[in-house]
């Protein structure tokens, strides 16, 4: 199995059940601690987020499955060399047309997120099962070359937890800049295609009205109102409480060959 550990922003923080003297190891069937004197960072060099996007964004659309697997196997070879911001324009097995852009570009793969929300209503305490389901409506050309992301976040109690998955929703840190980022701002950074405020708005579903959106990001500072870091219809950040339904993105890795 292949396993992606994203760059974080450098910053010390405590992971639940470290002692001091470990550090995170991460790998698709889970995780395990090691000794600190063990430790050899990775370095991460991104290929296309550090760039300025392209004036015109290309979208590719694949209409039938026979072309999503093709479109797929030549993004994954480099045969079509993608920029951040260009589009891959899909249909989910019920039928839904999604807008996948690239957002950032590693070595070995590729981080893609719905320029939209997906037309499914969810509220953050169901997430998970929100993305399994999400998930089983990606066509299969697509869907066997993701690979498994393991996300940190911070649950309720204010703990880091590890959490692989194919699928992930993006942390607020990484869609508004620090200075309007109200949740926890620590694992993650902002990302260079999320500082041009109009790629933080999304609407409900593609074609839709602009939505206030779920971020995974809980806010803990104020456990007991049980708040959920959410995106307003604007760009900015704000706090939803997570019983009410909201629309969420989807984000994965597509393993480059």
């Amino acid at each position: 199995m292949f396993a992606v550990i994203e760059k974080t922003t450098g910053k010390h923080f405590n992971v639940y059940g470290m002692e001091k003297g470990q550090f995170l190891i991460g790998t698709a069937k889970g995780f395990t601690f090691r000794d600190v004197s063990e430790f050899k960072p990775i370095e991460y060099k991104t290929t296309v987020s550090d760039k300025e996007p392209p004036s015109e964004r290309k979208v590719y659309k694949a209409p039938t499955e026979k072309d999503l697997e093709s479109l797929i196997g030549s993004v994954r070879t480099s045969k079509i060399k993608l920029n951040m911001g260009d589009i891959i324009t899909i249909r989910l097995l019920n039928g839904e047309e999604v807008d996948l852009v690239e957002v950032e570009e590693f070595g070995s793969t590729i981080r893609f997120e719905s320029r939209d929300c997906i037309g499914l209503m969810t509220s953050a305490v169901s997430l998970p099962a929100f993305l399994n389901k999400i998930y089983a409506q990606l066509p299969d050309s697509l869907a066997r070359h993701i690979g498994t992301t393991l996300r940190l976040s911070l649950d309720e109690t204010g703990c880091f937890r590890v959490r692989p998955s194919k699928l992930f929703v993006p942390a607020i840190s990484e869609i508004v800049p620090p200075t309007d980022c109200l949740g926890n701002n620590i694992t993650y950074k902002q990302l260079e295609w999320y500082k041009d405020r109009t790629n933080r708005i999304r609407s409900a579903q593609k074609g839709g009205e602009k939505c206030w959106y779920f971020t995974e990001t809980t806010f803990v500072d104020y456990t007991a109102a049980r708040l959920q870091c959410s995106v307003k219809r604007d760009g900015s950040s704000g706090l939803t409480h997570v019983d009410d339904l909201r629309y969420a993105p989807i984000a994965f890795h597509l393993i480059k060959v």
